[in-house]
């Protein structure tokens, strides 16, 4: 598979990695409007990334209408209090020996709902619409390995304009991508 690719972003976003909530109904005047229960969490985070870009407002970190590729996405998840020696510190170097493997986290919350509050963060900062995402190539949630083991988000989102051309040879199918612009073109593993 081809790919053409130009800019690229990896961010680490510190803290435990926050879900998508489900959506919160309110009644008023016979009336029934649905919000956001987690808008508040997601514009703040827009601000602190704004902030550590050094944007300004309204500025897109990828153009509008650019296809893009997240390459991968770590969610690294806080270690429970179990996990550390008694009556230490919260550091890996007192995490007990059979906990100190790198372990997934197969309870809640769901990865879906971690990827959709992200996305929904990063709107109006890094892209204009999560609609633009065509490729997700990794997603992960593992319990932290760094540090205090308190979480962060890893995730690394790079450009892909490309479009797709399938020709069918007496052997076998070639995939073959035509760039929409001069930016280099990587061969990129399936």
């Amino acid at each position: 598979m081809y790919a053409v690719r130009g800019l690229s972003l990896q961010l680490r976003i510190g803290g435990c990695p926050e879900s998508q909530p489900a959506p919160r109904y309110h009644h008023t005047g016979g009336r029934t409007f649905i919000y956001n229960a987690a808008e508040h969490q997601q514009s703040q985070l827009r601000r602190n990334i704004r902030a550590v870009l050094g944007m300004e407002d309204g500025v897109l970190f990828f153009p509008s209408g650019t296809n893009l590729v997240v390459e991968f996405i770590e969610f690294l998840m806080p270690r429970p209090q179990y996990h550390f020696l008694a009556h230490r510190s919260r550091c890996f170097d007192n995490v007990k020996q059979q906990f100190k493997q790198s372990m997934p986290v197969g309870t809640k919350p769901d990865i879906d709902n971690l990827e959709k509050f992200l996305f929904d963060s990063l709107e109006g900062v890094i892209f204009d619409d999560d609609k633009c995402i065509v490729q997700i190539n990794h997603a992960s949630k593992f319990y932290d390995g760094t540090g205090e083991c308190r979480g962060c988000t890893i995730v690394k989102i790079v450009s892909a304009n490309y479009s797709w051309r399938l020709e069918a040879n007496e052997t076998n199918k070639k995939v073959h991508a035509h760039a929409k612009s001069s930016d280099e073109v990587v061969i990129l593993d399936d």
